[in-house]
């Protein structure tokens, strides 16, 4: 009894599913008819003209038509199957006497026919035409025509096709093949067809069952085709934009991006008692966080507060005396407010600080900037900056021609969508890993000392290299191509850096600046003992300079073997026996930079179907094997 039951269950479950499966796969209208006409071009292209006679049995909209634009064709070649990739061109798409819409969904063109505000029934004709063009069919030995003259997706059974077909010129009649039926037929019992010069007609001798539908494949010699789209038209505008780039790069900088050579003059102090950020700016053109973090070991040495180092990232500031607007310029003062916001707040914590003390930092950096924007403080002409501007314009647009060169290749049209995914991705990722390493190795060699540099420099160069050479290998351009377009874009990236000139004020105090590191690395022994003697605080008076400018451990080193009093301003976790400069600053900058990262942040607030099971029939295809096809429905 307890089997019986379980028998019945069973039944009953299969029958539901079956209900369910049949009722969800209906369809609101029968095909008594599907009639092809397709011209087939010189270039591989394909006119096509599809008739499709429907029969609704309820009021419906219109009718969906699927066309594949990506996809694979399935052949076999010497015994082997072989599958090759299309990405085609659809055009010239028209539907008589019905409105259309058209979009795309998983590599197809979707037309949708009909109005939304409009319903029709029983017996509706719809003519479609469109241009399908899957390009050069990427094979050796012979040309073919590959096409699926019925569309395998069609949800409904096809009571009777037709098709004709028009070469461009004389083929072999006996190397034409139709395949009828479910996906992966091999043979032609369902449909008829005969060959007439030119020409080639067929229909079907009995009705297709939903999901059923045909495949013409016409093995033709190698030749056959001229002139049929390859996906390599955009390598021209490539080569051409990477030239006209690089000339108009170079003029520009020849132009209007060279300085005048700065003369160097040996400085002692920082020329006009420049302050470390001002420094900072006039050396590399740009205020850093490094530049305004120095600031507090400048306040400290200038006698307006006190570090305390109460570990080996936590810190306790002392307020001394608050700078005047006659003392300090008004950056010095914002980053001083920024840890003292009133006489009041006489010992403030680093950790209080968080959160907050990056308002101050941005207030000042924009006030250092404010600085140089005066007309007599200008460090860089307008024509430079314009001309920098417009290299860094010409990059761009270089990159834009060559992501749109992949996307044409890849997607046989210039999506914009995939153009700006391959824009950011394949294109922009690796230049952008370029431009970083440039500028941590050559340009912005203040922002890190030697080691440090070092390996981020070298990290961002392997990832520039795994990205370049990832783009490369899914690229649909030839490498030689894609290294040509790489090329260029860094060339134009390492040039925009450098088309910059400087005013007579910027080059003097450039030389001026240039000077004064000069001394501060190559500092000779016995001036060094002259200028402690004359100033005991000398060795801390220029280390925040020494710190923006990079060569910390550098000035450090000179005072080997003096004997120099330790600050009264830093005190704290780490105390010392003997005071050794080389030990202080290489702590000192370990502070900075505990600093710069705890102090300075901001809180957080396919087209025809797989390969499916057919097999491969004498005639080197099968059904569905080719391209086009597609399916269909109604809405």
């Amino acid at each position: 009894m307890r089997q019986k039951r379980f028998l019945l269950l069973g039944i009953l479950a299969a029958f539901i599913l079956f209900w369910g499966s049949t009722a969800f796969a209906a369809e609101y209208y029968t095909t008594p008819d599907y009639k092809v006409d397709m011209a087939v071009n010189e270039n591989h292209s394909y006119d096509v003209t599809e008739t499709i006679t429907v029969s609704f049995t309820e009021p419906r909209h219109g009718i969906y038509r699927y066309i594949p634009q990506s996809g694979s064709f399935y052949r076999e070649i010497d015994g082997k199957g072989v599958e090759s990739t299309y990405n085609a061109v659809i055009s010239n798409i028209r539907v008589d006497g019905y409105n259309y819409d058209t979009d795309t969904e998983n590599g197809n063109l979707v037309l949708k026919i009909g109005d939304s505000d409009t319903t029709v029934d029983g017996t509706q004709v719809y003519t479609i035409h469109y241009t399908w063009d899957p390009g050069d069919d990427k094979i050796d030995g012979f040309d073919d025509v590959y096409f699926n003259i019925l569309p395998y997706q069609w949800p409904t059974a096809i009571d009777h096709a037709a098709f004709t077909v028009h070469m461009p010129k004389a083929f072999n009649a006996g190397d034409v093949n139709v395949y009828a039926g479910s996906y992966g037929a091999t043979d032609g019992n369902a449909i008829s067809y005969s060959v007439d010069g030119t020409t080639i007609t067929g229909e079907t001798t009995k009705a297709l069952t939903a999901n059923q539908g045909a495949t013409l494949n016409v093995r033709l010699p190698q030749g056959y085709f001229v002139g049929a789209r390859t996906g390599l038209e955009g390598v021209p505008f490539i080569y051409g934009s990477c030239l006209i780039g690089l000339i108009a790069g170079g003029v520009l900088y020849f132009l209007f991006g060279r300085s005048k050579k700065p003369v160097e003059v040996v400085n002692f102090y920082p020329p006009h008692d420049f302050t470390p950020p001002q420094i900072g700016t006039i050396i590399d053109g740009r205020t850093d966080r490094k530049d305004l973090v120095a600031v507090i070991m400048y306040l400290a040495d200038k006698g307006y507060m006190t570090i305390e180092e109460t570990s080996k990232s936590t810190f306790t500031f002392h307020q001394l005396k608050r700078p005047g607007a006659k003392d300090e310029p008004d950056f010095i003062r914002e980053i001083f407010t920024g840890i003292f916001p009133s006489k009041a707040s006489q010992s403030v914590t680093s950790e209080s600080l968080k959160g907050t003390f990056y308002e101050s930092v941005n207030a000042a950096t924009a006030m250092v900037e404010g600085f140089f924007t005066a007309p007599e403080h200008q460090l860089f002409t307008a024509q430079s900056k314009i001309a920098r501007f417009a290299v860094a314009a010409i990059m761009v647009i270089v990159m834009v021609i060559f992501a749109g060169a992949q996307t044409y290749a890849s997607e046989g049209s210039l999506n914009l969508f995939i153009l700006a995914f391959i824009l950011v991705i394949s294109v922009g990722f690796p230049a952008a890993s370029f431009l970083c390493f440039y500028n941590t190795a050559i340009i912005n060699k203040k922002s890190y000392s030697g080691g440090k540099r070092l390996l981020i420099s070298l990290l961002w160069a392997v990832l520039t290299l795994i990205l370049i050479s990832l783009s490369i290998v899914m690229n649909s351009l030839p490498a030689s191509v894609a290294l040509v377009a790489y090329g260029t874009i860094m060339a134009l990236g390492i040039l925009q850096f450098y088309t910059l000139s400087r005013t007579e004020t910027g080059t003097l105090w450039y030389g001026e600046t240039l000077g004064f590191k000069n001394f501060i690395v190559n500092a000779e022994a016995d001036r060094i003992k002259m200028l402690v003697d004359e100033n005991p605080s000398y060795f801390f008076n220029i280390l925040p300079y020494a710190y923006v400018l990079g060569i910390t451990n550098k000035w450090a080193k000179n005072f080997e073997g003096l004997t120099i009093e330790p600050p009264t301003w830093y005190y704290g976790y780490n105390t010392f026996n003997t005071f050794d400069c080389l030990l202080f600053a290489s702590m000192l900058n370990h502070s900075m930079r505990s600093m710069a990262s705890d102090l300075i942040t901001v809180p957080s607030n396919s087209g025809s179907g797989g390969f499916g099971d057919g097999g491969f029939g004498g005639g080197g295809g099968f059904g569905g094997g080719g391209g086009g096809g597609g399916g269909g429905g109604s809405w």
